[in-house]
């Protein structure tokens, strides 16, 4: 009903200016590298340490892990691997919570230690015993670890709440 009082005019070039105009007006969202320099710059590092953290920021995939072996990146940056070492750690104190993790395993132990859950039975599970949590193989954990399945299931619970991709919340899909 409105929309018929509305004159019917041809899309023109102004129009798609506007448009444009609107559409590049918009905020962009933030990529994961660039909420992690962002962090990074907040720190209080020398220039060469800056220089080291942006390398291993260069190096986190979508998912949020760091893609490459440290010697390399520590070869590449001209430190030693104990100095890239703790620039890493560093960044595993950025958000999100998890973010620069070698694999799967440290990445949640990441989670469950930054988010102050004490729960030693979930990072037994996660330590030793992911592939079994995996194949939700609880009464192996159990049996393993001395303790019921049902406090198996519930560190597994726990678990499941954990981000095994931390950076795809910033990622563009």
């Amino acid at each position: 009903y409105f929309f018929q009082d509305r004159e019917t005019r041809p899309y023109t070039s102004d129009d798609a200016e506007r448009r444009q105009f609107f559409m590049d007006s918009l905020p962009q969202k933030e990529s994961l590298q660039e909420h992690l320099l962002n962090q990074l710059n907040l720190a209080e590092l020398s220039e060469s340490d800056r220089q080291i953290g942006e390398l291993i920021i260069g190096s986190i995939n979508d998912d949020g892990y760091v893609t490459g072996s440290l010697d390399e990146l520590a070869a590449s940056a001209g430190t030693d691997i104990h100095h890239l070492e703790d620039i890493l750690a560093m960044i595993q104190d950025f958000h999100p919570t998890g973010i620069a993790a070698r694999h799967l395993k440290e990445c949640l132990l990441i989670q469950l230690e930054r988010t102050g859950i004490d729960n030693e039975l979930a990072e037994g599970i996660v330590r030793d015993y992911l592939d079994k949590l995996g194949t939700k193989k609880y009464s192996d954990i159990a049996r393993a670890l001395k303790v019921s399945p049902e406090e198996v299931m519930q560190a597994a619970k726990l678990i499941s709440t954990l981000d095994p991709n931390p950076g795809r919340i910033y990622s563009a899909d």
